[in-house]
């Protein structure tokens, strides 16, 4: 029978977008005596734009993403401090104040940490935060000794935890990762991932031409199937053509995109195939069935009947839908090792996930694919396998038009 595939809460802070830039001036300095604090990590959550603060504490962006976006402050011997900002609201000069960590005190908790937690635990972590495609073999955790791992009983839940920032080496994509871990929870009784944290993306040096090379087809192949390119198609209107196909698993009825403008005209583009099949995708496991597509006419005369999943406030895009939306991307077969781990003739070579919004409110996407709130949005299927630290990519990426062919 199918395995099962758990839910996944992926969420990465930054909130950017690409189509407008500014610069960022700030000190840095200590909360309880007012003197500057130098060598503070100080960079844009889930981007590769991060400096470090000079002897007076001060640091300095020549190019922000504009929109919202996620500062991070972080220096040792000091709480993390984590500031949501908007490019349009921006002080002319920031001053983030880090309050000293207690010395000698430890969180309270009811159970402890396991004395050889990465030697019980290691294997189980990497798997669900790293991954286990092809592209999680070339990444690994260099400090992993700083993880915490504990286990709460009552719930079953596995707790995982870090006092400094992780580095991540990723040499299938050429990236070094700075990750700030939050939360690391996997519920054993449901199957359910949750995960969070911050991270500064540093591009590592090739060692040859060759290998620059395979760094950039490796993000492209990561980024044409992921939920990043995904969401940057929604915002730009081109789902279909990026090769994403659409499906309302409940309503029997295709999705077709209509996107409503500031002027209340619609647009919808449509699929010719009359007939579709719905995988849906739980921890129970697959059920299938046939659905009848939205014929031309009603679709034309009827955007009533036809609602529209994306919509528009100046530059500002929304996603909202009821029930559960299944996602494939046609252009490309899933991977081998996916193929391998669901073990299940039912499902056919196809790339295909879930996704349904957690409290029934829209979430807000950037342009350059970040969505908001990204804990209200429910992941199942190849996704929630897929959406891991050894396919992240940061939201500055671009893909090259060479490596995309």
């Amino acid at each position: 029978m199918y395995k099962k595939i758990f839910f996944l809460f992926f969420i990465c802070f930054a909130q950017t977008s690409l189509y407008s830039q500014t610069e960022l001036l700030g000190k840095v300095v200590d909360a309880s005596t007012g003197t500057p604090v130098a060598l503070a990590s100080v960079f844009v959550s889930n981007t590769s734009i991060g400096t470090k603060t000079n002897d007076k504490g001060r640091f300095f962006f020549e190019v922000v993403p504009g929109g919202r976006f996620t500062l991070v402050v972080s220096c040792i011997g000091y709480e993390s401090s984590v500031a949501e900002l908007q490019s349009g609201k921006l002080p002319g000069e920031l001053i983030v104040k880090l309050n000293p960590k207690a010395a000698g005190l430890k969180e309270i908790v009811i159970t402890p940490d396991e004395k050889k937690g990465w030697d019980h635990w290691g294997d189980f972590f990497t798997e669900h935060f790293i991954g286990s495609s092809y592209y999680a073999k070339a990444c690994r955790i260099k400090n992993h000794e700083i993880l915490r791992f504990r286990m709460r009983h009552k719930d079953s839940t596995l707790i995982v935890s870090a006092n400094e920032p992780l580095v991540i080496e990723n040499r299938s994509l050429g990236y070094e990762l700075i990750y700030e871990l939050t939360k690391f929870e996997y519920n054993f009784s449901d199957d359910v991932l949750s995960y969070s944290g911050y991270p500064l993306f540093k591009e590592m040096a090739a060692k040859s031409k060759k290998e620059e090379q395979i760094f950039k087809e490796n993000r492209w192949k990561v980024y044409s199937i992921s939920m990043l390119h995904f969401m940057r198609s929604l915002y730009a209107q081109n789902a279909a053509q990026e090769g994403f196909k659409i499906v309302d698993v409940n309503s029997n009825r295709k999705i077709n995109l209509v996107f409503i403008t500031n002027d209340n005209a619609f647009e919808t583009k449509l699929l010719p195939a009359m007939y579709d099949t719905v995988y849906e995708v739980s921890d129970k496991g697959v059920d299938i069935k046939m659905i009848r597509t939205t014929s031309n006419a009603s679709a034309k005369n009827s955007p009533s009947e036809n609602a529209g999943i994306v919509s528009f406030s100046g530059s500002q895009a929304y996603l909202n839908f009821e029930n559960a939306l299944q996602v494939t991307y046609t252009k490309s077969d899933p991977p081998f090792e996916y193929v391998k781990y669901i073990k299940d003739k039912l499902l056919p070579n196809s790339i295909i996930s879930e996704i349904s919004l957690i409290n029934s409110k829209p979430i807000a996407i950037n342009k350059d694919g970040s969505y908001y709130p990204p804990t209200d949005l429910k992941i199942t299927g190849f996704w929630a396998w897929w959406e891991k630290i050894a396919i992240m990519l940061p939201y500055d990426y671009e893909p090259e038009t060479s490596s995309a062919k």
